[in-house]
C-alpha cells in the first residue's frame, strides 16, 4: 500500500500540471462569489442526474436549451463542478489512509488484547 501512495501522488500532480496547462484563463473559478458557486454545484448535479436519464447522456443534457446565455451557465457550471471535485480528490490523496487518531486507537486495543490473553494465563 506505501508503494501505491507515491504512484498515486506523482499520477495526480501530473494530472494536475495538465489541467493548469488546458485551463484557459478566463475561466476563474475562485472569483465566482459563495452563492454562484453553490448555483453551480446544484446545476451540475442537476445535469448529471438529467444525464442520466437521456439518450444523449451528458452531451444532450448539457445542449437541451436554445439559449447562448444558459448553454454557456451549463458549461460554466460543470466546469466548477469538475475542478471542485478535483481539488477535494487531490486533498484526500494527501491525507493519511488512516488518520493518527485512529492509528493511536487500534494499536491501544491491540495491547489491551494482549493483555487479556496474558492475564488469563498467569492466574
Amino acid at each position: 500500500m506505501r508503494e501505491l501512495n507515491p504512484t498515486l501522488r506523482e499520477l495526480a500532480k501530473r494530472c494536475q500540471t495538465i489541467l493548469d496547462s488546458v485551463r484557459s484563463t478566463s475561466t476563474a473559478c475562485n472569483e465566482a462569489s459563495t452563492r454562484t458557486q453553490i448555483e453551480y454545484i446544484k446545476q451540475a448535479k442537476q445535469l448529471l442526474a438529467r444525464a442520466k436519464q437521456l439518450e444523449g447522456g451528458l452531451y444532450r443534457a448539457v445542449q437541451a436549451t436554445t439559449s447562448i446565455s444558459t448553454f454557456r451557465k451549463r458549461l460554466a457550471a460543470l466546469v466548477y463542478f469538475l475542478n471542485d471535485e478535483h481539488a477535494q480528490l487531490i486533498r484526500e490523496l494527501s491525507q493519511p489512509v488512516i488518520p493518527a487518531p485512529e492509528v493511536l486507537h487500534l494499536r491501544l486495543g491491540r495491547v489491551e488484547n494482549q493483555r487479556e490473553l496474558i492475564t488469563p494465563a498467569a492466574r
